[in-house]
């Protein structure tokens, strides 16, 4: 009478070894990345680790549906993924410090980054540049307006200082009215810059 139960038994385990195993795991997103080619691929992606002891991958790890193994993806692999339905672009970024003045600009020969896409116009596009901070070593931001067509980006904030007014007002030198208020320190906010360069600066 045992022997009766196997074949159920047996038959019960090979039902779930068909499963995807990630699909048991919360730590992985129902989302997509792009490949270089530009095809788009659905399945399970994760980026990051979550908890007390945070960790952001340098690849993230994506189980494309339908398929059994798991593969990892570095920026230079891949244009764009998104995860917990926000979006990831890869852009060959490098950083110049001068003088304690940081600049962003596009290098064909840089190697790419994750930047994500945390708010976006026909003109303007904010992004956060993910990283790990040393000191707290919890996962923070470098935040970048990319104007529409440009070489290169700005940051927007300096941690405790508050907005790059003089930076900002180089990189929006197109605008004259965001200059006035970012000199009159009308804008203290990185959406309000974002927002007043969309509202008030797209027809100049």
């Amino acid at each position: 009478m045992k022997h009766f139960h196997y074949p159920i038994i047996t038959l019960l385990l090979l039902c779930l070894w068909n499963q995807p195993i990630h699909a048991q795991s919360r730590d992985y997103s129902s989302d997509y990345i792009i490949t270089l080619e530009g095809d788009t691929l659905f399945g399970e992606v994760k980026d990051r680790k979550e908890g007390s002891f945070p960790e952001l991958y340098s690849r993230i790890r994506f189980w494309e549906a339908g398929k059994r193994s798991k593969k990892k993806f570095s920026p230079n692999d891949i244009l764009a993924y998104a995860n917990e339905n926000q979006l990831y672009e890869s852009l060959p970024l490098k950083e110049e410090t001068a003088f304690f003045v940081f600049r962003y600009y596009f290098d064909e020969g840089a190697e790419s980054v994750f930047l994500k896409v945390a708010a976006r116009n026909q003109y303007l596009t904010y992004y956060q540049w993910e990283y790990m901070d040393s000191e707290s070593s919890y996962i923070d931001y470098i935040p970048l307006f990319y104007k529409n067509g440009a070489s290169d980006m700005v940051r927007v904030t300096q941690g405790m200082l508050g907005l790059k007014r003089k930076q900002l007002s180089e990189y929006f030198a197109d605008c004259p009215t965001l200059v006035y208020a970012l000199e009159k320190k009308w804008l203290t906010e990185i959406m309000q810059v974002y927002d007043f360069y969309w509202e008030r600066c797209k027809d100049q």
